[in-house]
């Protein structure tokens, strides 16, 4: 079972670990004070972040052959999208809050209930 720390959400931007390349840390710097300020990112979250800042940086490289950057960029997209990243996935993320910031509607209350 996860502690509690591990899944409290980031108040300030972690170093970026020292494996990561140039580009990447960079970009981890960059993106992930945006995703601090939204409250979507937690402790756990940190190693999926570089992963994902790494996979950034094999895009950026145009070095590296067409069909690398092309697999680079869908998996970032798909890392990313789950952190609200992607306008689609920032929709989704917006709907989810609004759920569950609502209360049940008393038009309804008891008509699911088991009482018979």
């Amino acid at each position: 079972m996860p502690r509690a720390i591990e899944n409290a959400v980031l108040q300030r931007t972690p170093e970026p670990a020292s494996w990561l390349s140039e580009i990447a840390k960079e970009h981890f710097k960059y993106i992930v004070p945006l995703l601090i300020k939204d409250e979507v990112v937690c402790v756990v979250d940190v190693p999926v972040l570089e992963a994902a800042c790494e996979l950034y940086s094999i895009f950026r490289d145009r070095t590296e052959k067409l069909s690398d950057r092309k697999s680079a960029l869908a998996s970032y997209i798909s890392i990313m999208s789950a952190f609200g990243v992607t306008y689609k996935a920032r929709k989704t993320l917006s709907i989810s809050k609004e759920a569950g910031s609502q209360e049940a509607d008393p038009t309804f209350g008891g008509l699911f209930d088991d009482k018979k």
